[in-house]
């Protein structure tokens, strides 16, 4: 399977780095290492994205392949109803489509959310954190 967005996430916890590296490996992505204080998607590549301390940003970004559509992130296609915009960014979770909320959504809507996407997405939610 080709995982195709290297990145890394700052883990300082020991178990949680082995966790997240037997997350990775459980979905398919057997190029993740746990290095220092370090996890890292793609070991192979020499360009990584740096997701900082962002688990999450990780996650989204370190499932990322074109073989399957498991643990990874979508956006709206089109607005499809007066809840949803545009550029929303939705998960899949099993055979349904659900927005952050969990209400389920029409899977012909929807495309994969490309890296820069995901990473915007994650940059607008920490902003509203503040």
């Amino acid at each position: 399977m080709a995982f195709i967005t290297p990145c890394f996430v700052r883990v300082e916890d020991a178990a949680e780095r082995k966790e997240l590296v037997k997350w990775a490996h459980g979905i398919g992505n057997d190029l993740c290492v746990d290095y220092g204080e370090l996890v890292i998607s793609n070991f192979l590549s020499s360009t990584l994205l740096n997701c900082d301390a962002d688990v999450k940003l990780f996650k989204a970004l370190a499932s990322m392949n074109d073989d399957n559509d498991r643990e990874q992130w979508f956006v709206v296609k089109k607005n499809i109803s007066d809840c949803y915009d545009i550029d929303d960014i939705i998960y899949h979770k099993g055979d349904m489509f659900f927005n952050e909320s969990g209400e389920p959504l029409v899977e012909k809507n929807f495309r994969k959310a490309t890296a820069e996407e995901i990473v915007e997405y994650f940059k607008k939610i920490e902003k509203c954190k503040r």
